[in-house]
């Protein structure tokens, strides 16, 4: 017996066309991770800074987002370690890029995705009924 609560289906063909086109839990979980590295306010102003440069130091990084070096350090290596950013050493300065093209075009999505939500609603949630159109 499942542990899963099954309830009848409205359409069960629908229901298996989401279920085959559903990533796999392991993609699932990186998934939710990337998101859970890009929810973090200074993380999203980091990797905002670095999509417009092919790379940058700490310092630069730093002055662009007019944050704290050591906060800004934190950060990059939250975000290297969850494969978002590389680096590179070169003397003293550690140089930060974007991963990769994916990263970059995930980041211009959800700009995109802020600049066209609703009107008059910074969170970008309809709070009027009457401003939400039905699927």
């Amino acid at each position: 017996m499942s542990d899963v609560h099954q309830s009848p289906c409205f359409n069960p063909d629908k229901v298996a066309e989401a279920q085959r086109s559903m990533a796999v839990p392991d993609e699932l979980g990186s998934m939710s991770e990337i998101f859970k590295a890009l929810a973090e306010p200074l993380r999203t102003r980091i990797l905002s800074a670095l999509s417009g440069s092919e790379e940058l130091c700490v310092c630069d990084i730093s002055s662009a987002i007019g944050a704290e070096q050591s906060a800004v350090s934190r950060q990059l290596r939250y975000l290297r370690d969850h494969h978002i950013v590389s680096s590179r050493k070169a003397a003293q300065l550690v140089f930060y890029t974007l991963k990769d093209d994916c990263i970059r075009e995930l980041l211009a999505l959800c700009l995109q995705h802020v600049q066209h939500r609703l009107p008059g609603d910074a969170a970008g949630v309809a709070t009027d009924p009457s401003e939400v159109s039905a699927p």
